[in-house]
């Protein structure tokens, strides 16, 4: 009887994860999910007008060439900064800065400054590290990952930093502003993906009553593909999603930021590790009233980081985050892709696109456009209503005078908080 329970168990357990089938290498898992990424994209071009080449595969188009070039904007520290490039708000050369914050009590105690050593305080002093994601349950898995990676190896390289996971944009402002060091963006692409994970990410929110496990996450998830979203919200999701990157691209004008994408992370999750390694654990702090001093501490000498991060990709901790983001990854995009084939499902999103990137002058525009337009109107008892408002404020900048890293001076970041969209 013992058996036969165990037995159920076990097959209850791989139905939740979505193993229905004989489990498959990691290596033919990648192969499918980048099959069907590509599959997706060619459903569902963002543009109506897109066009086939001889071999049957969609050319995107110029609209789709400016957005694509916008998402994928980053700033690399000895490589963007190095460039006679000119940064547009500034009207100076472009500068990628790492600003590592003390603080605003540190900052304004004279006590500190003077009953502390010019090591100590360095020391005192945390890099802050923000992992960027949009809200999804593909995006979280990745943040978990990459996160469990920088914990591990900070304790290599004997030098402490505080992670910061988070869905909401930066303040407006340079690093003085947003309190942020260095910024790890992730993409989920294509954008109809992204567009109904977030759907998913705030259908498991919204339902978490406390710390869910990833069983329960996958349940959850599972059920609501069964009955998937209108194509009205799934447009909506996806204005709110290049908001997002609309924000994100406007702070990799300044600030230190390594863009990655989910088909990156897939085809070779090796790279991306040596890639956010790399640019992480770069010897480049800039400490605030220090100038570009470093603490006695630091990390070693410029290096390659590819054999550690092949180490971690194949070492059961890190190894098991990453199948668990492939096996979510697989589950969403499956789901999106058999959701996709729909006429108004491809009207939703062509419409949303068009209509976004006229509202942001092709991601362009500062400000952004509102997190709140066209997501109040509703009543809130509507459950897609509600989940555009969760999929909003999950966004909107943290702008609270009672964090110490972050000066929150520009009006519309506050406006963004209150849910005011018009901020007259």
């Amino acid at each position: 009887l013992l058996l036969q329970q165990q037995q159920q168990q076990e097959e209850s357990l791989s139905k939740i994860q979505g193993i229905v089938q004989p489990e498959i290498s990691r290596q033919e898992l990648t192969k499918s999910i980048l099959t069907q990424l590509h599959q997706l994209s060619q459903i569902v071009p963002l543009s109506p007008t897109s066009k086939k080449h001889d071999n049957n595969e969609i050319k995107t188009t110029k609209e789709e060439e400016t957005f694509l070039t916008a998402i994928h904007k980053e700033c690399i520290p000895g490589r963007d900064d190095s460039t006679d490039e000119i940064n547009p708000t500034t009207h100076r050369k472009r500068e990628c800065l790492r600003h590592v914050p003390s603080g605003k009590a540190a900052a304004s105690s004279a006590a500190v400054d003077a009953g502390l050593e010019l090591e100590e305080r360095m020391i005192r002093q945390k890099p802050r590290i923000g992992i960027m994601i949009p809200p999804g349950i593909i995006s979280h898995s990745f943040a978990t990952w990459i996160e469990k990676v920088l914990e591990r190896t900070g304790d290599e390289v004997h030098m402490e930093i505080e992670i910061l996971v988070t869905s909401h944009v930066p303040v407006y402002g340079y690093g003085k502003s947003h309190g942020y060091t260095k910024l790890i963006r992730f993409v989920t692409l294509p954008m109809s993906l992204a567009a109904l994970d977030a759907y998913l990410w705030s259908v498991v929110s919204i339902s978490d009553s406390g710390d869910m496990g990833l069983d329960a996450v996958m349940e959850l998830a599972r059920q609501n593909l069964a009955h998937p979203p209108s194509a009205d919200f799934i447009g909506r999701a996806l204005q709110l999603v290049m908001r997002w990157h609309c924000r994100m691209s406007h702070v990799s004008a300044h600030t230190a930021m390594l863009t990655l994408t989910l088909e990156d992370v897939i085809n070779d999750p090796s790279i991306t590790l040596a890639s956010v390694l790399g640019f992480v654990w770069r010897e480049d702090w800039e400490w605030e009233g220090h100038g570009n001093h470093h603490p006695t501490q630091r990390p070693p000498p410029q290096r390659g980081w590819k054999h550690e991060a092949e180490e971690l990709v194949r070492n059961h901790e890190s190894g098991s985050l990453l199948q668990t983001m492939l096996d979510q990854a697989s589950l969403v995009v499956r789901e999106t892709t058999s959701s996709a084939g729909g006429l108004a499902f491809r009207k939703a999103i062509q419409g949303a696109f068009a209509s976004e990137m006229k509202r942001s002058s092709g991601m362009t525009s500062w400000p952004c456009p509102s997190f709140w337009e066209g997501v109040e109107s509703g009543s809130d008892k509507d459950n897609e209503v509600r989940a555009l408002q969760h999929v909003a404020g999950e966004m909107v900048p943290n702008c609270s005078d009672d964090d110490p890293f972050v000066r929150c001076t520009i009006n519309k970041d506050r406006c963004e908080v209150k849910h005011d969209a018009k901020c007259k």
